[in-house]
């Protein structure tokens, strides 16, 4: 609850109940010590359970290149840099890359708390952040079942093994969760209490048998097995939102259990701080630098750094693990553990105060590396009576379309790489800024254009874009997108002309249709064939 109040995540308030528990030496015994430790795997199993029941090939494949590529060099270098820091502190090199990679993954559950807090989720930042995390949280699995069976540091010739183990699980786990699992499933679902029975007792069976002398592996990597095969089934969705509470039980337990473990010495402390101060620092910086060789402009890829300035919960987990195989001491789980509370903690009201934070650090960052405007911004410059289009996804897709249609010139400003190139490629006048992105205005010759239409659905930038049309003393007239009515009020009182509600011009239209007669399925075919040539260029 405490931890709710200063808004933090429940499960640092259960670290610190598990560190206040140590200290009073409530559970000194070496039975409760047990307890603790079974429970905790328990709900790691349960963990990637889940994480396999909900697992998402077709969201996999969205992510693209880009998110593939910097989320893998994002991983490297941050354990090249940090691998570097536990070598000077006298780990060996395979300890020290262990260590590093547990740094290297970010938080989650911080980031997707937070954007959907401020409805950011939806926003281009957001988006690649979310993709990355997504990334991250594969190569995390991935290490937790390659170390988490092992009962040692690596040897010579070991991993071949254990990867064809699990090569072989994971090629059953689809044969039956394609084949098998979604007809148990059908079949048992007219109950519910049969049907998350049979998933828990899958789960903890499976799991005990990878875990056997016969397979060798853990139980982790059987309960994530085991959720693989039963996301094939429609009801995966049920099981998953039945289970939730039970593993954030255990859970509980693992994140007690892990504040049990932790020892402040002074060193510790020390090196915490300056570990803490690192992780801020050197992976938002990692990310901007990526994503701005990726062509990204200055805003969001500072926005998608700041994302990933923390320590993430699989990096608990991880250290838990490289302690239990020996690839360290104590010691060292305590100041990886506390390193994750604490850049949890401060990067939380970064990202929060995230517009703060850019006003702040912009000028060095122009300094090293400014927006250049070139190419397609100085054809634009020349324009006049012309359309300028914020955003060119989805509704504004099918605004550029009509508004083609009626001739007119449309200039398209929009910040996302991958839309401004395949608009370019179409052959339409665009320009790579952003709506908040002041200084690319000078180049959209507003004082003679007919018309500004925004659909960027962050609200922040559709109000910094209003600010600076009435800064300029500009006559124009402009039409912005709104998600609810209160930004709908803010959006009229900051000087917007008309403010578009999805919902309410959605129900216009279907009003429309239905005053025009359309009624019976033959009669919607034609708008059905024009919205699907409309949206080709969006879901192509």
């Amino acid at each position: 609850m405490a931890a709710r109040l200063v808004r933090q995540p429940a499960f640092l308030g259960h670290v610190v109940v598990g560190i206040a528990l140590g200290f009073w030496g409530v559970t000194a015994g070496g039975e409760m010590r047990q307890v603790f430790d079974i429970l905790s795997s328990a709900g790691i199993m349960l963990l990637l359970f889940l994480i396999g029941l909900e697992m998402n090939i077709v969201e996999v494949k969205k992510m693209g290149k880009v998110a593939l590529i910097v989320a893998a060099g994002q991983m490297v270098i941050t354990m090249a840099f940090f691998s570097g820091i536990f070598s000077w502190f006298g780990l060996a090199l395979s300890s020290s890359l262990f260590l590093a990679l547990a740094v290297s993954f970010s938080s989650t559950i911080i980031v997707v708390k937070l954007l959907s807090e401020k409805h950011d989720l939806g926003s281009l930042p957001g988006k690649v952040a979310v993709a990355l995390l997504l990334v991250q949280d594969l190569a995390a699995i991935v290490a937790l079942i390659v170390f988490g069976g092992r009962t040692g540091p690596p040897a010579g010739g070991g991993v071949a093994p254990l990867l064809t183990k699990v090569i072989i699980l994971v090629a059953f786990t689809a044969v039956i969760s394609r084949s098998v699992m979604p007809r148990i499933l059908h079949r048992l679902a007219k109950s519910t209490d049969e049907l998350i029975l049979f998933s828990l007792a899958w789960c903890f069976v499976l799991a005990a048998v990878v875990a056997s002398p016969l397979l060798g592996l853990s139980l982790p990597i059987g309960g994530f097995l085991a959720g693989l095969a039963l996301s094939g089934s429609f009801e995966h969705a049920h099981i998953a939102t039945k289970i939730k509470p039970l593993r954030d039980f255990f859970l509980t337990i693992f994140f007690v259990g892990l504040g049990l473990k932790l020892s402040f010495d002074g060193t510790v402390l020390l090196m915490a701080i300056w570990l803490s101060l690192a992780v801020l620092v050197v992976k938002p910086v990692i990310v901007w630098v990526l994503m701005r060789l990726f062509g990204y402009r200055q805003r969001v890829a500072f926005y998608t750094g700041l994302l990933l300035g923390q320590v993430s919960e699989f990096g608990f987990i991880l250290v838990g693990v490289g302690q239990a195989v020996g690839f360290f001491d104590s010691r060292f789980v305590s100041l990886v553990s506390l390193v994750g509370l604490v850049t949890m903690v401060v990067s939380s009201y970064l990202i929060i105060d995230n517009e703060f934070v850019f006003r702040l650090v912009r000028p060095i960052l122009n300094f090293v590396w400014k927006d250049r405007y070139a190419g397609a911004e100085t054809e634009a410059a020349a324009l006049t009576d012309h359309v300028v289009l914020f955003g060119c996804h989805r509704m504004g897709r099918g605004m550029l379309l009509q508004l083609a249609k009626n001739k007119e010139k449309v200039l398209i400003v929009d910040f996302d790489p991958e839309v401004v190139s395949r608009l370019s490629e179409e052959g339409w006048k665009v320009i790579y800024a952003d709506a908040a992105d002041t200084d690319a205005y000078d180049q959209l010759n507003l004082a003679k254009a007919k018309m500004v239409v925004s659909t960027v659905e962050d609200i922040k930038d559709n109000l910094a874009m209003l600010a600076e049309i009435k800064r300029r003393r500009l006559k124009v007239s402009v039409v912005v997108d709104a998600e609810t009515p209160e930004d709908a009020k803010r959006l009229y009182a900051a000087g917007a002309t008309y403010v578009i509600f999805p919902h309410f011009v959605g129900g216009l239209h279907l009003s429309d249709l239905i005053r025009k007669g359309v009624r019976e399925k033959d009669d919607f075919e034609s708008y059905r064939k024009y919205q699907q040539e409309v949206m080709s260029g969006v879901y192509a």
